[in-house]
């Protein structure tokens, strides 16, 4: 599958909120900072759903509906 810019960037957001998401959650477990915990874990799905997103840009355009 060929690659676009789009999804390399979506893919290279979502390293990047991944392992932030990580250190900040983490940073709270270490401190018992419950915010900051949370704040990781949110990253963390932000990171994901970013990752998913750039998977979604390189499949050809066809019908994604189950049959």
């Amino acid at each position: 599958m060929a690659e676009n810019k789009e999804s390399f960037k979506d893919k290279a957001k979502s390293a990047k909120d991944r392992v932030a998401g990580e250190i900040k959650d983490t940073q709270g477990d270490l401190t018992g900072d419950k915010s900051k915990k949370a704040e990781g874990k949110i990253q963390k799905g932000k990171g994901k759903a970013e990752g998913a997103l750039g998977k979604l840009k390189e499949e050809p355009d066809t019908d994604r509906r189950p049959r």
